[in-house]
């Protein structure tokens, strides 16, 4: 876009500054949705550390004769008597709380790419919104509004191919994600409301696990029904432009270019699961069900 020159003639330089806002933001709140999401994945991934050992030394200071606790109910083939011992139980219980940071890591970078590549795919849209308004200024000569025009299609080709290459790198991904995280939903809320009665320390983990994963969903949802939101704004941005006071030829562009701006652009795994928050609320829902029939089999 910052090849438009003739764009900054006058007082048209202001598109560039709103352009240049537009991209500050979006960036802003990737850093922020990062963050956020890192320091809930790091609680669940702490807890899990945190909590056992907390325990561990709780009872070693009370002279307790506990079983003292592992990170995760592994089982030690030749090790089951000895893990409990020192410096065994110590080296074991470090490795498990590494695996379980190392998992919080690949998360961490894997929807962060996704958050992030989603996010230029939304600022592209948002800023064609903006400047496809521009195109019909009547200070531009009529074959300066066709290159404008031209440029604008060009812009949106390019997300179109930028959204499809998404695509293609995701959906076996999200595929898998889908069913795993209404599975981990359903499993982890059953587990632990028939444990609820004990008391047991590992009832918050899940409950912690249980928010972490419902925000993991919601999270791919969210940033693939914006990417629909900002393309169905196209259409009217295309149409609330000045086109009425151009010439035949640039309106016959402009109406080829307003058909194709009324396509269907979504985030998807393989046209099969399209990600927005009707998937999430659909998931949740069937997490729901699949929960509610395992409490009945177990009362029953």
């Amino acid at each position: 876009m910052q090849r438009i020159n003739f764009l900054k003639r006058g007082n048209n330089k202001q598109i560039f500054e709103k352009i240049d806002n537009i991209m500050n933001y979006k960036w802003k709140e990737v850093k922020v949705n990062l963050q956020l999401y890192s320091f809930s994945v790091g609680i669940v991934a702490s807890s899990y550390s945190i909590i056992p050992a907390i325990i561990n030394l709780i009872n070693l200071f009370q002279g307790n004769d506990i079983p003292r606790r592992f990170v995760y109910k592994t089982y030690y083939r030749s090790m089951e008597q000895a893990k409990f011992f020192s410096p065994l139980h110590e080296v074991l219980f470090c490795s498990e709380s590494m695996s379980g940071f190392t998992t919080f890591a690949g998360v961490i970078a894997f929807d962060g790419l996704y958050v992030l590549l989603t996010m230029h795919v939304i600022t592209m849209f948002k800023t064609l919104n903006l400047i496809i308004k521009e195109s019909t200024l009547a200070s531009f000569t009529d074959e300066e509004k066709q290159f404008y025009l031209h440029e604008c299609i060009y812009h949106y080709t390019r997300a179109l191919r930028f959204l499809d290459d998404i695509n293609k790198i995701f959906s076996p991904i999200l595929i898998v994600q889908v069913f795993v995280s209404t599975s981990i939903i359903c499993v982890i809320a059953f587990h632990a409301s028939a444990n609820a009665s004990e008391g047991d320390s590992q009832i918050l983990v899940m409950v912690l696990y249980l928010i972490a994963a419902l925000y993991q969903l919601f999270q791919f949802c969210w940033y693939g029904q914006r990417v629909q939101n900002e393309s169905i704004q196209l259409p009217n941005s295309v149409y609330d432009c000045d086109w009425y006071q151009c010439s035949k030829k640039f309106k016959k562009k402009l109406h080829l270019f307003l058909l194709k701006v009324q396509q269907k652009v979504e985030i998807s795994s393989y046209n099969l699961i399209v990600m927005s928050l009707e998937t999430y609320l659909s998931m949740v829902r069937t997490a729901a069900s699949y929960f509610t029939a395992l409490q009945t089999l177990t009362e029953e």
